[in-house]
């Protein structure tokens, strides 16, 4: 009964979680799930600022997403919402997408970057939104949204790939 309940913890944070992030992205610009789209503006302290380090960051962060998009996919291929083992192991793999996508956010693209830099957060957009759709699905035992959720990270994960493909021709191309 205490694993349940560490279960269903868990997975309300992780619902109470997405909330908050589906709440901010509707109060962003319209068009937008990111606050920082292109090279403008103030830095914060977390943004990169010059291409190796931006590089870096989205290197980290696309491999990271790829192991957990595969694990997901295997998860989700066959939901088991009535298993405790599966519902902890889903938000698990949740948690650490809404981790990544919140660094992701905070980086300021350079210049010869931004096409890398927006494709690659719409791919996070797409995957936090997945970890909503989820939160709902396991929530609900919908498994309609379930299978949504895996619509959502496939189309998430297709375009990290591309934003990654253009950031290899970009390495290519101008030696970044």
């Amino acid at each position: 009964m205490k694993k349940i309940v560490t279960a269903i913890v868990v997975f309300t944070a992780a619902i109470a979680v997405s909330i908050v992030l589906a709440t901010s992205e509707i109060l962003i610009a319209p068009g937008s799930v990111f606050p920082v789209e292109t090279g403008q503006g103030t830095p914060s302290a977390t943004c990169a600022i010059d291409e190796e380090a931006y590089l870096t960051s989205i290197s980290r962060t696309s491999y990271t997403m790829s192991r957990v998009a595969t694990e997901l996919e295997g998860l989700l291929t066959n939901p088991r919402v009535d298993s405790e083992e599966w519902t902890l192991e889903v938000t698990t793999q949740a948690a650490i997408i809404r981790e990544e996508y919140e660094k992701t956010i905070q980086l300021l693209a350079p210049d010869c970057l931004l096409d890398v830099h927006t494709t690659f957060n719409l791919g996070m957009a797409k995957l936090n939104e997945m970890t909503c759709l989820l939160a709902e699905g396991i929530a609900g035992t919908d498994y309609d949204l379930i299978e949504e959720a895996y619509g959502e990270l496939h189309e998430g994960a297709a375009l990290i790939a591309e934003a990654v493909d253009v950031m290899n021709l970009s390495n290519e191309v101008y030696g970044i």
